[in-house]
């Protein structure tokens, strides 16, 4: 950042290299130096090194330095949990492995919050109850002629 005129001004080169930090936080959240110290840390959360890493997603939002993290559990309570945990984790261990201070969480899932069903697709659960009830009845009628 330097400084003009008592205002401070960004450098392009500065925010390239934020984002492909970021980047590099997003790979790392996921890999298994920050996964086995979530399941060594919280035994209580009972889920497995596989399951934990397929279900969690960092992502950021127009190439920001923000980043969000997301679990898909069928429990919004339990994906709370786990979301929670792996963010504190990552913020403590991200000073042994990057030698960097810079991390802080913002907000964390609030177990209170309300969840948002995923994969839920009324005209796709419509549809394929049409077609299973039309090939019930199709069987119904061939099995009674």
């Amino acid at each position: 950042m330097e400084f003009q005129k008592g205002r401070a001004s960004l450098d392009y080169s500065t925010i390239q290299t934020n984002i492909m930090v970021i980047n590099s936080y997003m790979e790392i959240i996921k890999s298994s130096s920050i996964i086995d110290k979530v399941i060594h840390e919280y035994p209580d959360l009972c889920i497995m090194a596989n399951d934990l890493a397929s279900n969690i997603k960092a992502s950021t939002t127009n190439e920001s330095l923000v980043m969000t993290l997301n679990y898909q559990d069928p429990s919004y309570e339990v994906a709370s949990k786990i979301v929670n945990a792996i963010a504190m984790v990552f913020e403590k261990q991200i000073l042994n492995i990057m030698k960097v201070d810079n991390v802080t969480i913002l907000s964390s899932a609030q177990i209170t919050d309300e969840a948002i069903p995923l994969n839920i697709n009324p005209v796709m659960v419509i549809i394929i109850g049409f077609i299973m009830g039309l090939m019930l009845a199709i069987g119904l009628v061939l099995l009674l002629d």
